[in-house]
């Protein structure tokens, strides 16, 4: 999801509806850069502003064995985010579903 850049990623949400966004490693990311010292407060505030707008058209998955760790770490890394539950179950089970489905009009998590 564009990471660091996750206004990026916004704007493409923002500007093209049926715009789709990754965000598997993103939680696991920004974990690691603030275990090295580098302050992420406002990559995790973007994340969650962004998720909370367009839940709907971003999904998560392990990519594993190719992601940041194994599935147990990437999991727990995104359910460490403390999301509110619509967007864990958008994010994690139901999105997968909607590709190739009509633009999801007025829809947010």
């Amino acid at each position: 999801m564009f990471y660091p850049r996750l206004e990026a990623a916004g704007y493409l949400l923002e500007t093209y509806g049926t715009v789709y966004i990754d965000t598997t490693n993103i939680c696991s990311a920004i974990i690691r850069d603030e275990q090295k010292g580098i302050n992420r407060d406002k990559l995790r505030e973007i994340f969650h502003d962004t998720l909370g707008r367009y839940c709907e058209r971003m999904v998560f998955g392990s990519d594993y064995p190719c992601g940041m760790s194994d599935v147990d770490t990437i999991y727990g890394d995104f359910y460490s985010f403390k999301l509110n539950e619509r967007i864990k179950k958008e994010n994690c089970h139901e999105n997968h579903h909607h590709f190739g489905e009509p633009e999801k009009k007025g829809k947010h998590c």
